[in-house]
């Protein structure tokens, strides 16, 4: 039952995933699109917990400290995903994400006195060869001459990155025993303090733009003419964008409930390769059903290197 648990997190993982290219298609262009999908998420990701906590939360100094200091990497990082999967494969945005969220924390378990083992080390070369194939160009872009954009890649690159780093704030909140709050109680702390800074963005890069749009004529102009042109759709819009947000909250919630529901009766170092490796395949062959992006031999290679470096963490 338990591998059934991580299975169906593995799967919301790689769904979450493919919603951020989903976003990217319906959602407004400019800082204010990219910045409303954080600000939605998040409020309905903290709904979700805190009723799945029944309406309780505690809170401690560090536990805040830890949950604001994770809080600005996580907007960031969601923004930077809008961004990547807009402009690139969702397959290899996926293995970036992941593997920064294991490769880093484990890098910084080594400079806090986590052991080295020859299992650990030839999963980190297997990983970056995962790296390497997952940004290889497909097929098709070699014979349109188009190849990866060099924009995905940064971004793909900070992904790795924050993803990472939002690992690390995690697992120093965790091990701190005499001052981490409740995990749930920890989820719905940061996930709050993410609205809140995503609607402060939010309203900044509004006033920004307005004043912008006052100074200069044409822009405003522009402006208003394109606002009489959405008054007929805007509510339509603005369902679509609350409905894929509330999936991505949804999703991205019940994976991590999923997965500490599993981790009662099943070993980390089982979960975590299972989850890493299963969310990357899961979420490949969603964009491949979904937004048609090729399956090429460097993308079953990246995926198997990546599956095959994450077992090799166990030992």
């Amino acid at each position: 039952m338990e591998y059934v648990l991580i299975l169906l997190a593995a799967l919301c993982i790689g769904v979450q995933f493919n919603v951020n290219k989903i976003y990217g298609k319906v959602s407004p262009k400019g800082i204010i699109g990219t910045l409303m999908f954080p600000f939605i998420a998040t409020f309905v990701s903290a709904l979700v917990v805190f009723c799945v906590n029944l309406f309780k939360i505690k809170f401690t100094w560090f536990g805040i400290l830890m949950a604001t200091i994770g809080s600005v990497i996580s907007v960031i990082s969601l923004m930077v995903g809008i961004l990547a999967t807009g402009r690139g494969r969702v397959g290899v945005y996926t293995t970036f994400m992941m593997l920064g969220g294991m490769f880093l924390p484990y890098m910084y378990g080594l400079f806090t006195g986590d052991s080295i083992t020859v299992g650990k080390i030839i999963g980190m070369v297997v990983l970056i060869g995962a790296l390497i194939m997952s940004v290889l160009p497909s097929k098709e872009e070699r014979e349109s001459k188009q190849p990866v954009k060099l924009s995905f890649i940064i971004l793909c690159s900070i992904a790795f990155i924050l993803n990472g780093c939002t690992s690390i704030i995690s697992n120093i909140h965790q091990k701190n025993v005499a001052l981490q709050m409740p995990t749930f109680d920890y989820v719905i702390t940061s996930n709050l303090f993410q609205f809140v800074l995503a609607g402060i963005a939010l309203l900044v890069a509004f006033i920004i733009i307005k004043n912008k749009q006052k100074k200069n004529c044409s822009l405003k102009n522009e402006a208003d003419t394109t606002e009489k042109e959405t008054k007929s759709s805007f509510l339509k819009t603005a369902l679509i964008i609350l409905g894929v947000c509330s999936l991505f909250a949804i999703v991205s919630t019940g994976g991590f409930l999923l997965q500490l529901i599993a981790n009662k009766t099943l070993e980390p170092s089982l979960l975590y390769p299972f989850v890493t490796g299963g969310s990357t395949v899961f979420g490949t062959l969603i964009a491949a059903v979904m937004f048609k992006e090729k399956i090429n031999l460097s993308t079953i290679i990246s995926l198997s290197l990546m599956v095959v470096g994450t077992v090799l963490f166990i030992f």
